[in-house]
């Protein structure tokens, strides 16, 4: 046990020749820890962590250790955890606008980190039928990816009215954005 005086426990003998009074002792408990953001602690309910006792927590699903180690945490003499570190949010890397779909031009280092959301538009000659104005970046299995980039529909034309003296071909059955219908000549 360790003494909350944290002073040497010590007895001497004085002069009439009795002994020192011990001090009293009590054992430096702390709680059990609460994880951190982006940590998994698995410490079992049952236990009652004492001075200079450590556990190792782990990263949560979206976090990654950079260095390969997470530091141990410790309980410390005035009952308290050092610090939980070692863990970083997994990053997504810059999207790429699918098929259909404007996103801004650059993104900063924070923008595509794990959890963090981006705002998606429709690109010119497609539009919304769905809400899509965000992504964002979420675990996928064991690492982190995109959301889909879902509800931009290209734009319908509709069926073409030719102007005299052309008329329409017959059939046609793709009229939406980007579409080509060839007139030809009454």
């Amino acid at each position: 046990d360790v003494c909350s005086s944290d002073l040497p426990q010590e007895i001497k003998c004085q002069a009439n020749e009795q002994l020192t009074a011990q001090q009293d002792c009590e054992k430096i408990q702390c709680n059990i820890p609460e994880a951190d953001t982006g940590y998994v602690l698995d410490i079992p309910e049952t236990d009652e962590p004492r001075f200079r006792d450590s556990y190792t927590p782990t990263c949560e699903k979206g976090w990654f250790a950079p260095t390969s180690k997470v530091t141990p945490i410790t309980c410390q003499y005035d009952e308290t955890w050092s610090a939980q570190s070692g863990c970083s949010r997994q990053d997504c890397k810059e999207p790429k606008a699918d098929l259909g779909y404007k996103l801004q031009a650059s993104f900063t280092a924070a923008e595509t980190l794990f959890e963090s959301v981006i705002n998606v538009e429709c690109a010119t000659g497609w539009e919304t039928k769905t809400s899509v104005d965000k992504i964002t970046c979420v675990v996928d299995g064991t690492s982190v990816a995109w959301t889909a980039q879902a509800g931009c529909q290209r734009k319908d034309c509709k069926t073409p009215i030719a102007e005299t003296p052309y008329v329409m071909p017959t059939g046609i059955t793709n009229t939406l954005y980007e579409a080509k219908v060839q007139p030809i000549c009454a």
